[in-house]
């Protein structure tokens, strides 16, 4: 990234803002960017350091942080305006440091099995694209993805960047999609932790778990890991599928 584009992103302007009555926002602005995503990431390291009382729960996104707390437990503890209160802890951050305060995450190496059967717009987005299903798996293995967020569903990752190549528009219409389908749309891939409605481009499918209700932490991934996909066959994903 070019030395300038890195420095106006570090700068840009913070804006912090309630989310209803229980909730408080730290927003970057609307982007999309890993250097964003870092101080985004670094800001969650640093408030869930601090131990704030009233605190309940921290959430990521692209580039905002949501942190969501106890009103009525603060308010009773003596906190007149807990928004306030937290605000003023907020504005205290070290926001000159947060670029490189946060700390590496886990790579997950994902199977994902390209089978046209198990991925019903394989076929038809490679000749879209101008490609061949063999090229489309290649470029789609090719990268390191971040996980910018998890959300729509439990356990759904959102990953970027995708290659200008597979960038993808979703479907007119949204239509029952497969556990495990691993999917296109804009810039980004994703996979569907849950049988559930949705318009992405379904290119493959994993035969991995991602939201699990028996683990300690239910969601395979989290924001801030990184994800490499690799091809497996038929028979492979099958046998995966079974010892799941």
């Amino acid at each position: 990234m070019p030395q300038e584009r890195y420095l106006a992103l570090v700068s840009h302007a913070v804006q912090i803002y309630p989310l209803g009555d229980q909730a408080i926002v730290v927003s970057f602005g609307n982007v999309t960017s890993p250097v964003i995503h870092d101080r985004v990431m670094a800001l969650h390291q640093w408030v869930h350091s601090q131990n704030f009382p009233g605190v309940v729960d921290i959430v990521t996104a692209y580039s905002s942080l949501s942190i969501c707390y106890d009103s009525a437990g603060l308010m009773r503890a003596g906190v007149e305006s807990p928004f306030t209160f937290l605000k003023e802890k907020l504005q205290d951050a070290p926001w000159d440091d947060l670029q490189c305060a946060s700390a590496p995450r886990e790579v997950h190496e994902i199977p994902i099995c390209y089978d046209p059967a198990l991925a019903p717009d394989l076929s038809r987005f490679a000749k879209e694209k101008k490609m061949t299903i063999d090229e489309l798996i290649a470029l789609h293995t090719s990268t390191t993805y971040l996980v910018f967020m998890i959300g729509f569903l439990p356990g759904f990752p959102y990953l970027g960047e995708v290659k200008a190549e597979l960038q993808a528009s979703r479907h007119a219409t949204p239509r029952q999609v497969v556990a495990g389908s691993v999917g296109l749309a804009g810039r980004q891939t994703g996979i569907y932790p849950t049988n559930s409605p949705g318009g992405w481009q379904i290119i493959g499918r994993t035969p991995l778990s991602m939201f699990r209700l028996d683990h300690d932490r239910p969601a395979r991934l989290a924001a801030g890991d990184r994800v490499k996909f690799y091809s497996v066959s038929r028979s492979e994903f099958d046998r995966l599928n079974e010892n799941q």
